[in-house]
C-alpha cells in the first residue's frame, strides 16, 4: 500500500483559501464601516447598498489581492513586484485620502480619478503574467475612475457629501453600480476558482 499523505494542518488549509477568507473578512469589516457610516456619526453622507458591495469589491482587488499575489501566491518575480507595487500605491492613498476625507475634509474626485488612472497605465506597462487577475485588476481601476467621475457630476465632495445614497438624486448612480457589481463579482469568484493553484503553498 502506498504511503499515507501527510496531513494538512489547520494552518495550511487556512493559506490555501486565504483569497475566500480574506474577503469574508473585509466584508464583515466594510459591513461595519457601513453601519457607522449611516448612523451619521461621521462627516460623508449615508452609503447605499450597492455602494457598500462596491467598496467592499474595489478594496479586495486594489488592497488584499496585491497583498496575497505581490507576497505569498506562487507567480514570477514580475507579477510579485507589480502586485506590490499597486499594494503601495493604493496604501499610500488610502493614507491621505482617509486624512483629506475626515479630517481636513479637502479630498476631490479628480484627485481619486487621477492615481486610478496612473495605476492602470503602470498596469498596463508592468504587466507580465496572472493574466485573468491582473485583467480584472485593470478594469476595476478604469471602472472606479468612471464611478468618480459620475459622482462628480451631480455632488462636490467638498459639501461634505462622499458616498452616493439611496435617494433619487443618486439612482443612475446606484443603477450603473448595481450592474458592475452583478458583472464583476461572479468574474471575480470564476477568477480565485480558476486560479486556486496559485495561492496553495508549495
Amino acid at each position: 500500500m502506498p504511503p499515507d499523505e501527510p496531513s494538512r494542518s489547520a494552518f495550511e488549509i487556512l493559506l490555501a483559501h486565504r483569497g475566500v477568507i480574506a474577503l469574508l473578512v473585509l466584508s464583515a469589516t466594510v459591513g461595519l464601516f457601513s453601519i457607522i457610516q449611516n448612523s451619521g456619526a461621521i462627516v460623508g453622507g449615508r452609503i447605499s447598498p450597492p455602494k457598500i458591495a462596491w467598496l467592499n469589491f474595489a478594496l479586495f482587488v486594489f488592497v488584499v489581492l496585491p497583498v496575497i499575489m505581490g507576497w505569498y501566491a506562487q507567480v514570477d518575480a514580475a507579477t510579485s513586484r507589480l502586485y506590490r507595487m499597486v499594494f503601495w500605491s493604493f496604501l499610500i492613498r488610502g493614507v491621505i485620502e482617509f486624512y483629506m476625507l475626515y479630517v481636513s475634509r479637502s479630498w476631490r474626485c479628480g484627485y481619486g480619478i487621477s492615481h486610478d488612472l496612473l495605476t492602470a497605465v503602470l498596469v498596463v506597462i508592468f504587466w507580465q503574467s496572472a493574466g485573468g487577475l491582473t485583467m480584472l485588476l485593470l478594469a476595476t481601476l478604469l471602472v472606479e475612475a468612471r464611478m468618480a467621475k459620475i459622482f462628480r457630476a451631480r455632488v462636490d465632495p467638498a459639501t461634505g457629501i462622499y458616498f452616493a445614497d439611496n435617494s433619487a438624486h443618486f439612482a443612475a448612480v446606484n443603477r450603473f453600480t448595481w450592474w458592475v457589481n452583478a458583472t464583476l463579482y461572479p468574474i471575480l469568484g470564476w477568477l480565485l476558482w480558476r486560479n486556486h493553484a496559485l495561492f496553495i503553498p508549495a
